[in-house]
């Protein structure tokens, strides 16, 4: 895996980024830190979820504050907020088993100025990252300043995700989205031999990815949960 959030099992990394990881990177902000680094261990037993979290961070500014007490303080609230909204929606309650948090220098993550982040099948994830980095060069000849990336290879298509650095105005996601789709369909067939849909989202400021509730492997991911034995 490739960018700044590991997940694991990986069927779990759209939960963990939305609830999680995407939230704790913008509350650390506000204390002049960031996020370099993010691993996340799941382990559902019954109806609780259990999460063993490992976060890389480093500081932006010169205040002084233990990090690890806020990033700790933080992801309690963050747990809180996730079991009243989404878990209540599934009955489950999120829990944190586990936590080590790292101060690193400033850029010492493994990413670059783009967060790339693939997920699916092992035999094709390195396929996935060559079009990301293709699509990230690609977007830097067009103009265009973006901030993550990420390539999740669904059932039948490939999610591929985008958020700028900048906001666009609804004409110019619509132009973007339509290019990032013809680009990243031609790199597939290219690398894989197959040709595969290629449904695009561009998360421009103030905008959040879907619903997690509306997404079909999440939803099948919480029956399993549900009605599947403890583990």
């Amino acid at each position: 895996m490739e960018g700044l959030l590991e997940v694991d099992p990986p069927d779990y990394y759209p939960i963990i980024d939305k609830l999680f990881a995407d939230k704790l990177q913008g509350a650390l902000e506000s204390f002049g830190a960031v996020v370099e680094e993010m691993r996340v261990r799941v382990v559902p037993k019954g109806q609780e979820i259990n999460l063993f979290f490992y976060v890389e961070a480093s500081r932006r500014s010169f205040q002084a504050y233990d990090i690890e007490s806020i990033i700790q303080g933080i992801l309690e609230k963050l747990c809180d907020e996730a079991t009243s909204s989404f878990g209540d929606f599934y009955g489950v309650s999120f829990h944190i088993a586990g936590l080590e948090v790292k101060e690193v220098p400033r850029g010492s993550s493994r990413r670059g100025s783009i967060s790339l982040t693939v997920e699916g099948p092992q035999g094709v994830k390195s396929a996935l990252a060559r079009v990301g980095k293709g699509l990230a060069i690609k977007l830097g000849e067009w103009g265009y300043q973006v901030t993550a990336l990420t390539l999740n290879m669904e059932e039948d298509a490939v999610r591929l995700t985008v958020r700028p650095g900048q906001k666009l105005d609804r004409a110019t996601e619509m132009s973007l989205s339509d290019r990032l789709k013809e680009r990243a369909e031609a790199y597939l067939r290219s690398l894989l031999g197959v040709s595969y849909q290629v449904r695009v989202e561009i998360l421009s400021e103030g905008k959040v990815e879907g619903d997690l509730s509306e997404r079909d492997d999440v939803r099948e991911l919480m029956k399993h949960l549900k009605n599947g034995p403890s583990r």
